[in-house]
C-alpha cells in the first residue's frame, strides 16, 4: 500500500453519507456571530403583530419598585436588559447587569408628574400613532432603551435633548417611508437604530446626523439607490445592514471604517470597481441572495482585508472561470448555492494567501472540481464540499493547500472508481460512493466524468467548448492513460493539437474549443480515453441559423434596395457584399466585381448604388467574426434595363439641371439688380426733396425788415420806393406759420411768393397792375 502524503496525515475527513467520521463540524453561516440579529427586538418577524394583551385595570397596576406609581396603562417591573451580547456591546451597556428597570405601556406615557431618572426600558405597543413626538419623554431623562417598533409612526418630530442616556432605540415594523433631515436631532448618545420592515424609501440630508451611531439596521426597505449623504453624517458607524432593499448596483461610497457591510437579499447585478475605494470593511461583506452574474473580483481587490466573504446564492454562471476569485485578502470565502455552477476550472480560486476556509457547499449540480482549481492558499484548512453531487476528487486538487485540516463531504455522490484509493488510505475505513459493482468493468479502467451533456446546441458564430476529464486510478495507469477528441469530420486531437492551421478547433487541458461556429461544425465530437481500458464519451453538436431573410425591395437599372428582418442572435455589424456574376455563367462562382459594405446592426435595409443595367449581382449579408464571414442571407438579382427610369420619368439629366440652375440663378441676379436699382432711385428722391424742403425753409427766414434794413440803390427808371409801398398798408415780418388761405397755401407761402414779385418788380419797374397784385397780396396776408 502506498504511504500517504504528508500533508495528509493531520487530515480530518467528516462524510455524513456513511462513511468517516463526524466530529468536527464546521459552524454554519447562520452561527457566525456577525450574523446574528443585533438584537431579540431589532429584527422583528415579517408580518407579526405585537401582543394584544388588554391593559389591567387602574386598581390592578402596580407600582414602581423605585418609589414611583407606574403610569396609566403600563406594566412596571425589573429585568435584564432585552439586548443581544453584540447590541449590548455596540451601545456600550455590556457592563450593565442584573434586572432593570422597565416600564411597558400602551402609548407613550402621559401621566408622569415627575421626572423618573430610573427608567431605563421602555416598551409601546398596541398603540396607533402618524406622528411620534420625543417631547414627552423629557420625563424619562435615564432612559437607555426605546422600542417604538410596530405602532403605525410615519413622522418623528420632537428633540431628544432631555434623554442624554438613550443609546438604543427600535422603529422596525412602523411606516416611516421618509426620514426627513434632524429626524433624530439632539439623541447624541444613540449607538443603535432600528428602521427595518418601514418601507422606507428616502432619506434626507443630516437625517442621520447621530455622531455616535454605531449600529444602522434598514433591512426590508424599499431603497433603490445609496447616495452619498445617506451616511455621510455617522462618523462613527461600524455596522450597516441594508439587506432585502431595492438596489440594483452599488456606487462608490465613502464611509467610515466598518465591521459589517450586509447588501444581502437586493437586485445588484453589477458593483462598480470604485466601490469600495472609500471603504474598510474588516469582518462581514455579505453580497448574497443578489443577481451577481460574475465575481466583482476588479472591486473586491480594493476593498482590503476581510474576515468573512459572501457570494452565496448568486447566478455566477456554469463554470467558475480562472480567475474568477483571485488576489483577494479574505478568510473565510462562501460560495455556497451557486445556481447552475457545475465546474470549478483550473485557476479559478488562486492568490488567496489569507484564505483560511473555502466553502463551496450546497452547490446542487457541482460536479468536478479541477485539481489544480486551488492555487497559492497556503493557510486553508477547511474545505467543505458537503450536500453537492460531485462525482470525482482527485488527490492533486489538495497538493495547493497543505495546512488543509478538515475536509468535508457529507451528503456526496462520489462515483465508484480505483481513483478513490488515496481517500481509503487517508480515512482509514470504507468510502462510500455510488456506480455500478467493481465487476461490471476492468480493474482500474478509465472513467470519463461527464461534465459534458449528450446533445448541445448553439448558435453560428458563438463558441462551444467541452471538458472531458478521465479517472485512470493511480501511479502508472495514471501516468499511462491518455485522452483524445475525435471531430465530426474524423480528426483526431490529443492534447495541445488543433484541427486546422487558424487554430479554430483545438484541444488545450482537455477542453475542445470551437470559435465561431459554422453550419458545417454540426455533427458528433467524441471524447475517448485509454489506459488499462477505454471509455468513450460523445457529444451531438447542433448550429442554430439566425434565421435572417435578404429581400429585394427595389430593382432599377442603376440601384438596388434590399431589406432583411432582424435577429436578437446578432450581436455585432452585418457586413454586406456585392458580387456581379457573369451573365453567361449566373451559376459560376467567379466574378467581374465584388463590393463589401458593413452596416449598422440596428439597421434593417440599405440602398446599393452604381451597378450596370441588365447585369446580374450576388448579395450576401453576413456577420464577422475576426477572418471569417458567417453566411447568414443571401439573394441574386439582376438589374433593369438602361431605358427602365425613362419610361418612368425619374431618368437623371443632369445637363438639364445644370441649365434650368443657370437660368434660374440669372433671373434670380436680375431681379435683385431691378429691386437694387429702384431703392437707389427713391433714395435719390427722398434725398433731393430733404434738400429743397431745407431751401424753402432758409427762402421764408428772409423778411420785409431785413430788406428795408438794407435798402439797394435803385436805378434811375425805378420807381422810389415810397411809391413801391405805396398802398401797402400791412406786412407780416413773423416766420410763423398760420392757417391756409382761400387757396390752400399757408401765410409763409404767400409770403414767400410776395417777396419774389417784389424783387422782381424792383428790378425792372413794377407796373400798375402788378402793383395792385401785390396790394391785395399784403392784404390777404393781413
Amino acid at each position: 500500500m502506498a504511504r500517504p502524503p504528508r500533508l495528509l496525515l493531520p487530515l480530518l475527513v467528516v462524510v455524513l453519507a456513511g462513511w468517516g467520521s463526524t466530529t468536527t463540524v464546521a459552524p454554519s453561516l447562520a452561527s457566525l456571530p456577525a450574523f446574528a440579529a443585533p438584537s431579540t427586538f431589532l429584527t422583528p418577524t415579517p408580518n407579526s403583530t405585537p401582543a394584544t394583551t388588554d391593559p389591567p385595570a387602574a386598581s390592578t397596576l402596580p407600582s414602581s419598585p423605585w418609589g414611583h406609581a407606574c403610569p396609566e396603562a403600563c406594566l412596571c417591573g425589573q429585568e435584564p436588559l432585552p439586548l443581544s451580547a453584540p447590541v449590548a456591546e455596540a451601545a456600550d451597556l455590556a457592563d450593565v447587569s442584573g434586572p432593570r428597570p422597565f416600564m411597558a405601556c400602551y402609548g407613550v406615557p402621559s401621566g408622569l408628574a415627575d421626572d423618573d431618572p430610573n427608567v431605563e426600558v421602555l416598551r409601546v405597543s398596541n398603540w396607533t400613532v402618524r406622528r411620534l413626538d420625543l417631547w414627552p419623554l423629557r420625563r424619562l431623562p435615564g432612559l437607555r432603551v426605546l422600542d417604538l417598533q410596530g405602532n403605525g409612526v410615519a413622522e418623528i418630530s420632537g428633540s431628544g435633548k432631555a434623554n442624554p442616556e438613550l443609546r438604543v432605540v427600535d422603529l422596525s415594523a412602523n411606516s416611516l417611508h421618509i426620514l426627513g433631515a434632524f429626524a433624530f436631532r439632539d439623541l447624541s448618545s444613540l449607538r443603535v437604530l432600528n428602521l427595518s420592515l418601514n418601507g422606507l424609501h428616502s432619506i434626507a440630508p443630516q437625517a442621520l446626523a447621530l455622531p455616535r451611531l454605531r449600529v444602522l439596521d434598514l433591512r426590508r426597505n424599499r431603497l433603490a439607490v445609496l447616495k452619498p449623504h445617506f451616511f455621510s453624517d455617522a462618523p462613527a458607524l461600524r455596522e450597516l445592514y441594508l439587506a432585502d432593499n431595492a438596489l440594483s448596483r452599488v456606487p462608490p461610497l465613502v464611509l467610515a471604517p466598518l465591521d459589517v457591510l450586509d447588501l444581502s437579499g437586493n437586485h445588484i447585478i453589477r458593483v462598480e470597481e470604485a466601490a469600495f475605494d472609500a471603504v474598510n470593511v474588516s469582518r462581514v461583506l455579505d453580497l448574497s441572495r443578489n443577481a451577481l452574474r460574475r465575481v466583482p473580483n476588479a472591486a473586491l481587490r480594493r476593498l482590503g482585508a476581510v474576515r468573512d466573504l459572501v457570494l452565496s446564492d448568486n447566478p455566477l454562471g456554469e463554470a467558475l472561470a480562472a480567475g474568477a476569485v483571485a488576489g483577494l485578502a479574505v478568510r473565510t470565502l462562501h460560495l455556497q448555492r451557486l445556481r447552475a455552477l457545475a465546474t470549478v476550472h483550473r485557476g479559478a480560486l488562486r492568490g488567496l494567501p489569507e484564505l483560511r476556509e473555502l466553502r463551496l457547499s450546497a452547490n446542487p449540480d457541482l460536479a468536478y472540481v479541477h485539481p489544480q482549481g486551488l492555487g497559492d492558499v497556503p493557510r486553508l484548512h477547511t474545505l467543505d464540499l458537503s450536500d453537492t453531487p460531485l462525482l470525482a476528487l482527485e488527490r492533486e486538487l489538495l497538493d495547493a493547500a497543505p495546512a488543509l485540516r478538515t475536509l468535508r463531504l457529507d451528503n456526496g455522490t462520489l462515483h465508484c472508481h480505483c481513483s478513490l484509493g488515496w481517500l481509503r488510505n487517508l480515512t482509514g475505513g470504507p468510502v462510500s460512493c455510488r456506480g455500478p459493482p467493481a465487476a461490471a468493468h476492468p480493474p482500474c479502467a478509465p472513467y470519463i466524468i461527464p461534465l459534458f451533456p449528450e446533445t448541445f446546441s448553439e448558435t453560428l458564430g458563438n463558441n462551444a467548448s467541452f471538458h472531458c476529464r478521465a479517472l485512470f486510478g493511480e501511479g502508472e495507469a495514471a501516468a499511462a492513460g491518455s485522452v483524445t477528441w475525435r471531430t465530426q469530420a474524423g480528426v483526431e486531437l490529443s492534447e495541445g493539437q488543433c484541427a486546422d492551421g487558424a487554430g479554430r478547433v483545438c484541444v488545450r487541458d482537455h477542453v475542445l474549443t470551437v470559435l465561431y461556429l459554422h453550419a458545417e461544425d454540426a455533427g458528433t465530437y467524441t471524447c475517448e480515453a485509454r489506459g488499462a481500458g477505454r471509455d468513450a464519451r460523445a457529444v451531438r453538436l447542433h448550429v442554430r441559423d439566425v434565421h435572417v431573410r435578404l429581400l429585394p425591395l427595389t430593382v432599377t437599372s442603376t440601384f438596388v434596395t434590399l431589406a432583411w428582418n432582424m435577429s436578437s442572435a446578432v450581436t455585432n455589424s452585418y457586413t454586406l457584399r456585392v458580387q456581379e456574376v457573369d451573365a453567361a455563367a449566373a451559376n459560376a462562382s467567379d466574378a467581374s466585381r465584388s463590393v463589401t459594405f458593413t452596416v449598422g446592426l440596428k439597421m434593417h435595409s440599405y440602398t446599393v448604388h452604381g451597378l450596370k443595367p441588365r447585369s446580374r449581382y450576388a448579395f450576401t449579408l453576413a456577420i464577422q467574426r475576426e477572418a471569417y464571414s458567417l453566411v447568414i442571407g443571401s439573394t441574386e438579382v439582376t438589374t433593369r434595363e438602361g431605358a427602365f427610369l425613362v419610361s418612368l420619368g425619374i431618368e437623371r439629366n443632369y445637363l438639364s439641371i445644370i441649365v434650368v440652375s443657370v437660368v434660374g440663378g440669372a433671373s434670380a441676379a436680375a431681379c435683385l439688380g431691378v429691386c437694387g436699382l429702384r431703392c437707389w432711385r427713391q433714395r435719390l428722391r427722398l434725398r433731393e426733396a430733404a434738400h429743397l424742403a431745407a431751401l424753402r425753409k432758409s427762402d421764408s427766414a428772409f423778411s420785409g425788415r431785413e430788406m428795408l434794413s438794407q435798402p439797394g440803390s435803385p436805378s434811375a427808371d425805378s420807381p422810389p420806393l415810397q411809391t413801391l409801398f405805396r398802398g401797402i398798408t400791412y406786412i407780416s415780418l413773423s416766420d410763423e406759420r398760420s392757417a391756409p388761405s382761400e387757396c390752400g397755401r399757408s401765410i409763409e407761402q404767400d409770403l414767400i411768393s410776395f417777396t419774389n414779385k417784389f424783387c422782381s418788380a424792383i428790378e425792372r419797374g413794377p407796373s400798375a397792375s402788378e402793383l395792385a397784385g401785390t396790394t391785395t397780396m399784403s392784404t390777404m396776408s393781413t
